[in-house]
């Protein structure tokens, strides 16, 4: 079994397990985030993107993915990369059902709805449900104003889909010549403003969250927010829903296609 990293205690990891791993089953949510240092911010914009290549290697330079798209975002000066976007990338647990997300990075566990490991040499012959766990990455950007917001955008539209998108956020079957190495079919692209957020190409969406002593586990959820809110109440479970905003493609593909 991979082993995660002494951050993520792996009871916590079982009990959210053994909670949620029904959830996904009936559709309620797609998966959800495990952080042990989610970083808390004072900014009115912030943006979030989600993959699984943005750490480091073994000889500690960047993965290529997240050496390129560094490149990419000093385009923009009032990022300031240097001193606040290098050390804005933190660990995750990524949770999800297999099917849901084409792009299935290596060093992933693979478990039944009942949080059971199953061994690689069995998978070929499993047929239930399956969920993948694995460390991934979380980069955040603090944004200052409306207009930085959409050239940050832009840059990422630009560059993190593995396919051309267009300004309604509709993913379409041209090969997008700017991709950034590794790039994703249907990245997660996710904003918190404090004001509404205006764009054809976004969603409105809600971050449930769960903290459990120094973690946070969250789930992104659209149509289904009541099913599981109901879900974890019976269970007597606290939680704080916040409004976020994610990319179209991703939301009309994961969250609504449930």
């Amino acid at each position: 079994m991979v082993c995660l990293d002494n951050k993520f205690d792996e009871n916590i990891l079982q009990k959210y397990r053994i909670l949620l791993f029904p959830q996904i089953a009936i559709g309620a949510i797609t998966g959800y985030n495990v952080y042990a240092d989610r970083v808390t911010s004072n900014s009115p914009i912030i943006v979030n993107y989600l993959h699984s290549n943005l750490g480091l290697n073994d000889d500690g330079t960047p993965h290529r993915h997240r050496k390129e798209l560094m490149e990419r975002l000093s385009e923009l000066a009032q990022l300031k990369v240097q001193e606040r976007v290098v050390n804005s990338v933190v660990d995750r647990v990524a949770v999800y059902k297999i099917g849901d997300w084409k792009e299935n990075p290596l060093g992933l566990v693979f478990y039944d709805i009942k949080g059971n490991a199953i061994a690689i040499e069995d998978l070929e012959d499993y047929e239930d449900i399956l969920i993948a766990e694995g460390k991934q990455f979380d980069l955040r950007l603090e944004i200052e104003d409306s207009n930085l917001l959409k050239k940050v955008l832009a840059l990422f539209n630009k560059y993190t889909y593995a396919h051309k998108v267009n300004s309604f956020g509709l993913v379409k079957e041209i090969t997008n010549p700017d991709a950034i190495f590794d790039a994703w079919e249907i990245p997660l692209i996710v904003v918190t403003s404090n004001e509404d957020l205006r764009r054809k190409d976004f969603r409105r969406i809600f971050d449930i969250t769960i903290t459990d002593y120094l973690y946070e586990i969250s789930s992104l959820v659209r149509q289904q927010r009541n099913t599981f809110e109901d879900y974890l109440k019976e269970k007597g479970v606290e939680f704080k829903r916040i409004k976020r905003y994610a990319n179209r493609s991703f939301v009309e593909l994961y969250l609504d296609e449930l």
